[in-house]
This record gives C-alpha cells, structure tokens and sequence, in this order.
C-alpha cells in the first residue's frame, strides 16, 4: 500500500498545504526553510504516531503549531475577540488495492470528503483543558508559547476507527544519516543478525565465554588492590564496599559487540562510509516498510558513493515508495527529474511527472550538470557556452554591483536547455536568453512543448542587436 498524497494544516510551516506523490519514487527539493524536512516528518508522524524518534504523545512541544496561527490566537484573545485555538491536522491519502486491509481504513472522514482508504492524526485541545487554555492566553504575563499540555493526539482511519501501531497495515522507515540516533543504526542491525544467524547452543557457548571473560577481568591483582583499598575507607560495620564487573541481564554479550570497519571501530571509521554503511544497513532492515523516508542522502558521501547508494534507492523504489528530500543535483539528475517534486517558499508545489523519457534520459547521462541551479532560481538567463556566462556575469556585476546568484539568478546553457525545452519553458516565471546566434534562441523559444505560441514573459536578447 502507497501514499497517494497528504494534506497537512497547522504543522510547523504548513498551512492548508497539498502534495500529491508519485507511486514510486519522488524526490523532494527546495531552497531551505521551504519545508522538504517538515514534509517528511509530517509523513512519518501520521503514518507511525511518531515524532523524531519518539512517540508524538511524549514528545508534544510549542513548536509543532504552526506559529502565525499561535501569534493570531494569542493576539486576538488579549485584544478581546475570539479565535479557534491553534491545532494540527494530518491526512495520509492512501492508494486502494482493493486489500481488505485498504476496505478497513476506507471512509469520508477527511477534509475533502473523498471515500478512500487513509489516516488522518490530529493534535488537538483537550476538551478538559479547552477553558485552562483561554485563560492563559488570556493572561498577558505568560509567554506567547502553547501549553502542549492541555492538547491531546487523536490517530483515525478515514473510516473513523482508530488506529494502533500494532495492526497498522502501512509501515514507514525514516533513514537520515545527520540525526545521533542513527549512529546506533549498525549496533542495531548486528544484533537483529544474531537472532537468525546463531542456533541456541551457539548462543549458550558465547554467553558462557563471555561470563567467563569478565569474571577473569574480576580476578586480575589491579582489580583486587581496588577493593582492598575501598575496604579500609568503610566503617567497621558498614556494608563492604567493592568493584566488579557486571554480570546481569543488562550488560549480555551481544550489546557489547561493536561493529568494525577494516578493523577500525564503526565510529572511528570516516564520516563518508559511515554514513553509506549506516543508509546500506537501513534500507536493508526496512525490507517490511512499504514507505522509506530519505533525508540528504548526499551527506559526506562522494560522487562515486553517491552513484552506488542511488542504485541502492533506485532499487528499493522499484517495489516501495521512496520519498527523498535532497539538496544534490547529482541525486536528482541520476534518480530521474521526472520523479521532482519542487516544494517553493509559498509552500506551493509543481512536479516534472509529464516528462518525455527523451528529456529524462538526457540528464540522468549528465549527473553533473547542476539542475537544480536552474529549478531552484528566481529567473535563468540562458547562453550558449561558459565565455558567454563570464561576459554576461561581468556585465551584470557593473550594472547592478552584484552577482546574478546573490540574486537567485542563474545561468543554463542554451543546448542543454533545447534538450531539456519541455520543462524549461512551463517551469519558470521568466526566462532570458542572451547569445550571439539569435536565430537558436527564437527557434528554442518559438513554440512550448505542446506547440502552442511562444511565451510573453521570455526575453530575447543578442549581443549583434546591441552594436
């Protein structure tokens, strides 16, 4: 079962915020502070009840609410109004297969009424608290931050039965190198190992050996010298004081292995395989996760490890849902720009999924060139090669005293733009092209991909019509 797309208000920085997902494979991209993180954390959230690791119920702070709705409530109850207290909605759309499990989950309770299988998790005021809260909003000596203690989490099936984690018929996996946890991911997945690969009298001889290894560390003469030393600062009838080796349930041998890499300690290892080792060991435990969150996979990895862990993705996309947020165009181009979900700072969304396989296959052979350059600006200017980029760069500079990246306004080259015609054309807000060849630039531009006239917010400009 796949997400067919989510709706999410109220959380962090989404407001009334639609996305509809690809079935396999969709890689999400966007300047910073656009959302690509809170996306993925929304998905993780109503698809698990879980919030960075935790159970969202534990784990409610202030700032899940989106704040412009908290400023707006506070302002509105100190001014003498009304105002709908501040509260998070979630819904997960969901693909039917015509599974009885789907025919479970399968109702119109969501907001768009639509009688499909899906979640939806709300964060709440808590009826019983709903009066405490006024009151403290109210009140202008406390800070303008929500009591998440007075809310509650409530977790439903579009048909209106509520859900546990326990009979969940839609599991996620989240797979983000940068967070501390994750370092444990290997440990983790070592000791998942020894439960199938050991036979029970293998697993008696190691915590017999491993008994007998300690209690040797307990006999050494540096050990017996400490506890001679600690009896002598006791009182005389006072508890006898001493060291030892753990020897409970607590500390058993399989959580003290560590894994090694080429005989190096996994945290001694370098940053780059650490983080290809730790994305390599998630994607291979989330084998019963039918959605796999990836955040940056790109971290600390080179070019050449980047191209093994995208076939990793390319792989596990093949029959599970991959969500990817990255800042890489390598990742991009190599994953395929027609899986691109490109998130803006207006929280709007535009997707490259009517992409000829011509256009696809162009760039997924050119990783390198920098796409996202182009998505990603505010307007392109497009040349024909590198010396036209460093005049028109140049010229730009003396115009304006500034260059046209401060300006989140990039360079394309103008052939790979002509490849590339059926997105670049109905993606931007305003192209330029500057070349010495006006003929190119207008037979680029003359019509879009559907054949229809030329834009009216293209510019055209050559440097033979300047002199």
């Amino acid at each position: 079962m796949q997400i067919k797309k989510i709706y999410v208000d109220g959380f962090k920085r989404l407001l009334d915020f639609n996305l509809a997902l690809n079935p396999n494979l969709n890689v999400l991209v966007g300047d910073n502070e656009t959302g690509k993180t809170t996306i993925l954390e929304a998905i993780r959230l109503v698809l698990s009840r879980q919030y960075d690791g935790h159970r969202v119920d534990f784990t409610l702070d202030p700032y899940l609410f989106n704040q412009s709705q908290v400023k707006s409530f506070f302002s509105a109850l100190r001014a003498g109004g009304q105002h709908r207290p501040p509260r998070v909605l979630i819904e997960a759309y969901l693909v039917d297969d015509g599974s009885p499990e789907a025919a479970r989950y399968t109702g119109t309770q969501n907001t768009k009424a639509e009688n499909c299988p899906g979640l939806w998790l709300k964060l709440e005021v808590d009826t019983d608290h709903g009066e405490a809260l006024l009151d403290y909003a109210r009140d202008p000596s406390n800070p303008e931050l929500l009591p998440a203690e007075f809310y509650r989490v409530t977790w439903k099936s579009f048909s209106g039965d509520g859900v546990t984690n326990r009979d969940l018929v839609i599991k996620t996996k989240t797979i983000d190198t940068t967070l501390t946890r994750t370092q444990h991911g290997p440990n983790r997945y070592v000791s998942q190992l020894v439960g199938t690969a050991l036979t029970r009298e293998q697993y008696q001889d190691l915590s017999l050996a491993y008994r007998k290894l300690r209690h040797g560390f307990s006999e050494q003469d540096g050990v017996k010298e400490i506890n001679k030393l600690l009896s002598k600062q006791g009182q005389p009838k006072s508890p006898k004081l001493t060291v030892d080796v753990d020897m409970s349930a607590r500390t058993k041998w399989e959580s003290a292995i560590t894994p090694h890499l080429d005989e190096l300690p996994f945290d001694c290892a370098g940053k780059g395989q650490q983080c290809k080792v730790q994305m390599r060991l998630a994607l291979a435990d989330s084998e019963p996760s039918q959605v796999i969150l990836v955040e940056e996979p790109e971290n600390h990895l080179s070019h050449g490890g980047l191209q093994g862990l995208i076939a990793d993705m390319e792989h596990a996309s093949t029959s599970r849902q991959l969500i990817v947020a990255t800042h890489s165009a390598f990742v991009l181009n190599k994953l395929g720009i027609n899986s691109l979900q490109l998130i803006s700072e207006g929280r709007k969304t535009f997707n490259l999924s009517q992409l000829s396989t011509e256009t696809r296959d162009y760039f997924v052979k050119l990783p390198g060139y920098d796409t996202l350059r182009l998505v990603l600006a505010a307007k392109a200017i497009l040349v024909e090669g590198p010396s036209d980029e460093l005049i028109v760069q140049r010229a730009y500079l003396d115009k304006y005293g500034t260059m046209p990246l401060a300006l989140k306004q990039v360079f394309g080259s103008l052939k790979t733009a002509w490849s590339g015609r059926a997105w670049l054309t109905n993606s931007w807000g305003r192209v330029m092209c500057v070349g010495f060849l006006i003929w190119h630039c207008s037979q680029f531009l003359a019509k879009d991909c559907d054949g229809r006239a030329r834009r009216s917010d293209v510019t055209l400009r050559s440097f033979a019509q300047r002199q």
